[in-house]
């Protein structure tokens, strides 16, 4: 087996769905590891979600398989995609949910559609009937049910990507602490440039300790995304954001 497969959904962390999807991966491959990456992005939101899968996917070893599932769209005609990228391979809906990895990776992507033998059993749930089933194959190397696209442009995802620079000036998560995430990538700010945000100006620090307790400022996390947090206190109510809206750059 080449690697593990990691989920990454907007179901929730406590959803009835995650467990369903482990035993969907177990059935067609005994032993396979499952990572849940992460099941609290925004729901039905394929912009912030597209930006947060790009950063947690530099966290995971190179053969993974990432089945991503924000699919509003699940049932309709919109087709189901499978991409092998940087010895990854990214499975889900044809929606753009993957268009910032593509568009921050320096490879060369491969594009498959995914054309499986049965209907899934459900219209509801093609994360557990046809991509956690998809991506647990590909992992020992089987693609009967991909078909190569030769013009990657005929796919949504890839046309997004072609004219995205994989930034976001919005808020895409806001974390137990209420860190609030951007989907801006930290290495394009210089340290000595200020945010303006909900009338605060907002310094960068490298880390909480470097101000006083109670202090805003702007960070790039762990994620190399930029951040906005409070020492000991919580951005969220300081800044009074929410995800989804728009960050000044």
């Amino acid at each position: 087996m080449e690697g593990p497969l990691a989920l990454f959904t907007d179901f929730g962390a406590d959803s009835i769905y995650i467990g369903q999807m482990h035993a969907a991966a177990a059935s067609v491959q005994p032993g396979i590891q499952v990572i849940d990456l992460f099941h609290d992005t925004a729901a039905f939101d394929i912009s912030c979600s597209a930006v947060l899968l790009a950063a947690l996917l530099d966290q995971t070893p190179r053969g993974t398989a990432l089945v991503g599932v924000i699919d509003p769209g699940v049932g309709s005609d919109r087709a189901g995609l499978a991409i092998r990228l940087d010895e990854r391979w990214l499975v889900g809906p044809d929606n753009g949910l993957f268009s910032s990895a593509l568009a921050r990776s320096e490879g060369i992507a491969s594009y498959y559609r995914i054309q499986t033998a049965e209907e899934p059993s459900s219209q509801t749930f093609h994360g557990r009937d046809v991509f956690v089933p998809v991506a647990a194959d590909l992992l020992t190397g089987k693609k009967h049910s991909l078909a190569k696209i030769d013009d990657p442009l005929l796919t949504v995802t890839a046309r997004l990507a072609a004219g995205d620079s994989s930034d976001l000036a919005r808020v895409i998560h806001i974390d137990r602490y209420g860190n609030v995430i951007t989907g801006l990538w930290g290495a394009k700010f210089s340290t000595s440039r200020l945010f303006s945000v909900a009338n605060h100006r907002l310094v960068y620090a490298g880390y909480f300790a470097a101000v006083s307790a109670g202090t805003c400022f702007w960070t790039v996390n762990s994620m190399g995304l930029v951040e906005f947090a409070v020492n000991q206190g919580s951005a969220e109510d300081y800044l009074g954001l929410t995800v989804g809206e728009t960050v000044q750059t």
